[in-house]
């Protein structure tokens, strides 16, 4: 059977490329497999795009979500930088017990497009996924040039927890008005409501449910001071804490669905007419992943083709019954979470030996039989 595996990472766990080879390795002694490393773009998005993109891949000092120093790349090439938040804003960079959306700053990501700014970047695209933050874009700017200003006139960096003091905004000094804005995101929240960044993200980022009321109180408040409350209620401005919205109040943006663009850049969908089956997967498999995730758009690609998906998972939260010929793997139904978590290749690989290989094989003779 001709078989092509694209999944996304799974978060905390195994990269995109490491479930590619896990996977491969398993079902390439008896088929015709193809792996691609997908990315929706969140955790993982850099290096995906690197495989085709040709550009210098440069190394910063920057900030974690605590600003604390540590070290962020990015990918430069002609005058075009692309840039993955999760690089210095991500959830990976805090232990459990540091994670807190009213404390985080999108800051470090700022200054990674401060410093390809300055290296004559004038096109800037910047996957938004995998953050720690709910600050509304509001440290990605202030390393641009904007300053905050509280009710005494004095400047300060807000994080979502503070955001409520702003009072004036100052643009006078942003350096990102002659630069072209690609923002790819990886899910359709908008910013504000039930639906928006901090009550459906607020809890995984290490909120509590007083903390999420907080949050969104202040992100009102944010958008009250930029004056673009329509904006505030578009998809995917809810994406990454909203850290792309205050960027797109003060600059012209185009937002795109993370995961078309990669699928566009690798020419993955190209690749999907001759295939008997398709493979995907990610993490943690919940309605979250329908919502502009590398797994909804390989579902979506399955029912357009007719072709069967798989969904290989480390936990399963959802039902899609109604998503058509789907199959769920999950790593969960089979072990414990910490074995999950402790050794995740070998009980990927143990999966796919025990319940992927035996679909295949159950799959191929009723095909046989049709044919």
């Amino acid at each position: 059977m001709n078989i092509l595996v694209v999944p996304d990472a799974f978060k905390e766990t195994l990269s995109a490329q490491q479930v590619c080879e896990i996977v491969e390795g398993v079902l390439s002694k008896k088929h015709a497999v193809m792996s691609i490393s997908m990315a929706d773009g969140g955790e993982g998005t850099l290096s995906v795009l690197h495989q085709v993109i040709e550009g210098k891949l440069i190394t910063v000092d920057t900030k974690d979500p605590l600003g604390r120093s540590i070290k962020g790349k990015y990918l430069l090439k002609e005058g075009a930088a692309f840039i993955e938040l999760a690089e210095a804003s991500g959830l990976t960079l805090l232990k459990d017990e540091e994670r807190n959306p009213a404390d985080t700053s999108t800051y470090g990501t700022g200054l990674i497009i401060k410093d390809a700014i300055q290296k004559g970047a004038t096109h800037v695209t910047i996957g938004l996924g995998g953050s720690a933050t709910n600050d509304g874009g509001v440290g990605i700017v202030s390393a641009l040039g904007v300053r905050f200003l509280d009710d005494e006139g004095v400047s300060f960096l807000p994080t979502g927890g503070s955001l409520n003091s702003v009072a004036k905004i100052d643009h006078t000094d942003f350096i990102g008005n002659s630069v072209d804005w690609r923002l790819l995101t990886d899910v359709t929240n908008p910013l504000l409501g039930m639906n928006g960044a901090s009550f459906v993200f607020g809890t995984q980022k290490g909120a509590s449910e007083e903390g999420i009321i907080e949050l969104e109180k202040n992100m009102n408040h944010l958008v009250d001071q930029c004056g673009e409350r329509m904006l505030a209620n578009q998809e995917g401005t809810g994406a990454a804490g909203g850290a792309g919205y205050c960027l797109s109040t003060m600059a012209k943006v185009e937002r795109v669905s993370g995961i078309q663009y990669v699928a566009e850049k690798l020419l993955v969908n190209e690749k999907l007419n001759d295939v008997d089956l398709i493979i995907t997967g990610e993490g943690k498999f919940d309605d979250q992943s329908l919502n502009g995730k590398v797994v909804s758009h390989f579902l979506k690609m399955g029912i357009e083709l007719s072709t069967p998906v798989g969904v290989i998972c480390g936990q399963s939260d959802f039902d899609v019954a109604n998503m058509g010929d789907v199959t769920i793997w999950s790593c969960d139904s089979i072990t414990s979470a910490s074995e999950s978590i402790e050794n995740p290749a070998k009980v990927l690989k143990h999966l796919v030996e025990q319940h992927v290989v035996p679909f295949i094989a159950q799959l191929e003779r009723s095909k046989n039989k049709k044919t």
